[in-house]
């Protein structure tokens, strides 16, 4: 079988993900909500949690990885 090289543009590694979603986050930062209409409100708010959730899932993703034996080995 001929092996199927990955080309897929999304990061393999949380360190990227926590970088790309924390570089979302400042993106928005400066913008004036008071400013916005109702959608624009809408959409940097789920930009938001959005970025807040991949950033807690890379940061379990590295905390288990290294902190996993640890734990296994104290119990």
């Amino acid at each position: 079988m001929a092996e199927v090289e990955d080309i897929s543009p999304l990061s393999v590694t949380p360190h990227e993900d926590i970088g790309a979603a924390f570089n979302a986050i400042n993106a928005i930062n400066e913008w004036d909500s008071a400013l916005c209409d109702d959608e624009e409100k809408r959409i940097l708010k789920e930009i938001k949690l959005m970025s807040l959730y991949i950033i807690h899932i890379g940061i379990s993703e590295i905390y288990n990885s290294n902190f996993y034996d640890a734990e296994k080995e104290s119990s």
